[in-house]
Protein backbone atom coordinates (compact mmCIF):
# COMPACT_ATOMS: atom_id res chain seq x y z
CA UNK A 1 0.00 0.00 0.00
CA UNK A 2 1.43 3.53 -0.62
CA UNK A 3 -1.31 6.02 0.99
CA UNK A 4 -4.81 6.91 1.71
CA UNK A 5 -6.18 9.76 -0.75
CA UNK A 6 -8.20 11.53 1.28
CA UNK A 7 -9.29 13.86 -1.94
CA UNK A 8 -12.71 12.41 -2.41
CA UNK A 9 -13.34 11.48 1.51
CA UNK A 10 -16.36 12.97 2.87
CA UNK A 11 -15.19 14.62 6.13
CA UNK A 12 -18.40 14.30 7.50
CA UNK A 13 -18.54 10.61 7.07
CA UNK A 14 -16.63 8.61 9.46
CA UNK A 15 -17.08 5.32 7.11
CA UNK A 16 -15.49 7.27 4.39
CA UNK A 17 -11.82 7.03 4.83
CA UNK A 18 -10.74 7.58 1.27
CA UNK A 19 -9.53 5.42 -1.42
CA UNK A 20 -6.60 3.11 -1.00
CA UNK A 21 -3.44 3.09 -3.21
CA UNK A 22 -1.15 0.76 -3.47
CA UNK A 23 2.45 0.45 -4.05
CA UNK A 24 3.58 -0.53 -7.91
CA UNK A 25 6.93 -1.74 -6.20
CA UNK A 26 5.28 -4.31 -3.91
CA UNK A 27 6.11 -8.03 -5.34
CA UNK A 28 6.11 -11.06 -2.75
CA UNK A 29 7.09 -13.26 -5.75
CA UNK A 30 11.14 -13.40 -5.33
CA UNK A 31 12.69 -15.78 -3.77
CA UNK A 32 14.28 -13.13 -1.17
CA UNK A 33 11.16 -11.22 -0.56
CA UNK A 34 9.36 -14.93 0.01
CA UNK A 35 12.10 -15.59 2.67
CA UNK A 36 12.14 -12.55 4.15
CA UNK A 37 8.78 -12.96 5.04
CA UNK A 38 9.09 -16.26 6.57
CA UNK A 39 12.15 -14.94 8.53
CA UNK A 40 10.00 -12.02 9.72
CA UNK A 41 6.57 -14.02 10.98
CA UNK A 42 8.74 -16.39 12.84
CA UNK A 43 10.98 -13.82 14.88
CA UNK A 44 7.76 -11.69 15.38
CA UNK A 45 6.89 -14.88 17.21
CA UNK A 46 9.84 -14.41 19.82
CA UNK A 47 9.73 -10.75 19.84
CA UNK A 48 9.74 -9.39 23.42
CA UNK A 49 6.78 -7.22 23.33
CA UNK A 50 4.39 -9.89 21.83
CA UNK A 51 2.35 -11.88 24.13
CA UNK A 52 2.97 -15.55 24.42
CA UNK A 53 3.93 -15.64 20.63
CA UNK A 54 0.64 -15.08 19.70
CA UNK A 55 1.38 -14.54 16.12
CA UNK A 56 -1.19 -14.70 13.03
CA UNK A 57 0.86 -15.06 9.96
CA UNK A 58 -1.09 -15.52 6.73
CA UNK A 59 1.79 -16.97 5.32
CA UNK A 60 2.23 -20.14 7.20
CA UNK A 61 -1.31 -21.49 6.24
CA UNK A 62 -0.34 -20.80 2.67
CA UNK A 63 2.55 -22.98 3.35
CA UNK A 64 0.28 -25.59 4.67
CA UNK A 65 -1.42 -25.14 1.69
CA UNK A 66 1.57 -25.99 -0.63
CA UNK A 67 2.84 -29.27 1.72
CA UNK A 68 -1.17 -30.77 1.22
CA UNK A 69 -1.18 -30.34 -2.92
CA UNK A 70 -0.63 -33.34 -4.71
CA UNK A 71 2.61 -32.48 -5.24
CA UNK A 72 3.74 -30.65 -2.42
CA UNK A 73 5.21 -27.70 -2.91
CA UNK A 74 7.82 -25.97 -0.13
CA UNK A 75 8.02 -22.19 -0.36
CA UNK A 76 10.04 -20.59 -1.71
CA UNK A 77 9.16 -21.18 -4.42
CA UNK A 78 12.23 -20.34 -7.27
CA UNK A 79 10.11 -18.80 -10.11
CA UNK A 80 7.89 -15.31 -9.49
CA UNK A 81 5.16 -16.76 -12.04
CA UNK A 82 4.71 -20.17 -10.15
CA UNK A 83 4.52 -18.09 -6.74
CA UNK A 84 1.87 -15.99 -7.98
CA UNK A 85 -0.03 -18.85 -9.35
CA UNK A 86 0.09 -21.01 -6.52
CA UNK A 87 -1.01 -18.02 -4.39
CA UNK A 88 -3.97 -17.11 -6.74
CA UNK A 89 -5.21 -20.93 -6.17
CA UNK A 90 -4.97 -20.50 -2.30
CA UNK A 91 -6.81 -17.56 -2.17
CA UNK A 92 -9.72 -19.38 -4.20
CA UNK A 93 -9.99 -21.89 -1.46
CA UNK A 94 -12.02 -21.84 1.73
CA UNK A 95 -8.50 -20.79 3.81
CA UNK A 96 -8.02 -18.24 0.90
CA UNK A 97 -11.03 -16.42 0.75
CA UNK A 98 -11.42 -16.69 4.83
CA UNK A 99 -8.46 -14.61 4.71
CA UNK A 100 -9.59 -11.97 1.74
CA UNK A 101 -13.23 -11.54 3.87
CA UNK A 102 -10.79 -10.78 6.83
CA UNK A 103 -8.99 -8.64 4.79
CA UNK A 104 -6.31 -10.26 5.90
CA UNK A 105 -4.99 -11.11 2.28
CA UNK A 106 -6.17 -9.05 -0.61
CA UNK A 107 -5.59 -9.43 -4.26
CA UNK A 108 -6.88 -7.57 -6.96
CA UNK A 109 -6.40 -7.97 -10.83
CA UNK A 110 -4.25 -11.59 -9.96
CA UNK A 111 -1.76 -9.38 -7.91
CA UNK A 112 -1.32 -9.76 -4.30
CA UNK A 113 -1.82 -5.98 -3.28
CA UNK A 114 -2.16 -5.95 0.79
CA UNK A 115 -1.73 -8.92 3.62
CA UNK A 116 -1.71 -8.41 7.45
CA UNK A 117 0.43 -9.87 9.81
CA UNK A 118 -1.72 -9.76 13.06
CA UNK A 119 0.27 -10.21 16.92
CA UNK A 120 -0.91 -9.84 20.61
CA UNK A 121 1.46 -7.31 22.17
CA UNK A 122 2.31 -7.68 25.82
CA UNK A 123 0.87 -3.77 26.58
CA UNK A 124 -0.12 -4.10 30.27
CA UNK A 125 2.23 -6.72 31.57
CA UNK A 126 5.09 -4.73 29.71
CA UNK A 127 4.41 -1.77 31.44
CA UNK A 128 3.81 -2.88 34.63
CA UNK A 129 7.09 -5.07 33.82
CA UNK A 130 9.06 -2.30 32.59
CA UNK A 131 7.50 0.69 33.82
CA UNK A 132 6.58 2.57 30.83
CA UNK A 133 4.38 1.98 27.83
CA UNK A 134 7.39 1.50 24.94
CA UNK A 135 5.76 -1.42 23.58
CA UNK A 136 4.85 0.67 20.10
CA UNK A 137 8.38 1.47 20.21
CA UNK A 138 9.57 -1.83 20.59
CA UNK A 139 7.32 -2.77 18.04
CA UNK A 140 8.41 0.16 15.29
CA UNK A 141 12.01 -0.61 15.81
CA UNK A 142 11.25 -4.33 15.61
CA UNK A 143 9.19 -3.82 11.97
CA UNK A 144 11.83 -1.08 10.79
CA UNK A 145 14.79 -3.54 11.49
CA UNK A 146 13.14 -5.61 8.98
CA UNK A 147 12.21 -2.23 6.45
CA UNK A 148 15.60 -0.84 6.02
CA UNK A 149 17.12 -4.65 4.97
CA UNK A 150 13.72 -5.71 3.26
CA UNK A 151 14.13 -6.97 -0.48
CA UNK A 152 12.71 -3.93 -2.55
CA UNK A 153 9.43 -5.97 -3.24
CA UNK A 154 8.39 -6.08 0.22
CA UNK A 155 9.40 -2.96 1.94
CA UNK A 156 6.15 -1.27 1.60
CA UNK A 157 3.99 -4.17 2.22
CA UNK A 158 5.79 -3.85 5.91
CA UNK A 159 5.72 -0.17 5.52
CA UNK A 160 1.79 -0.78 5.18
CA UNK A 161 0.97 -2.69 7.92
CA UNK A 162 2.76 0.24 9.94
CA UNK A 163 0.59 2.66 8.70
CA UNK A 164 -3.15 0.56 9.53
CA UNK A 165 -1.68 0.62 12.97
CA UNK A 166 -1.70 4.16 12.83
CA UNK A 167 -5.27 4.13 11.33
CA UNK A 168 -6.45 2.08 13.78
CA UNK A 169 -5.73 3.78 16.37
CA UNK A 170 -6.50 7.61 14.54
CA UNK A 171 -10.34 5.72 13.95
CA UNK A 172 -10.55 4.45 17.41
CA UNK A 173 -9.88 8.44 18.88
Amino acid sequence: MESIDKSTADKWDPSDLGAVEFSTDFDLSSVESQESLKEFCNNLKTAEFVLGGQVSCWYEQFEAYLAALSTPLTLPISQPADFNKQLLDFAKTPVGLNLAQQSTLIIVDDKLKYFEIKATSRGREWEEQKGDNDVYASCYNFTMSYVNRAPTGLKSAKYAAEQFAQKATEKAL
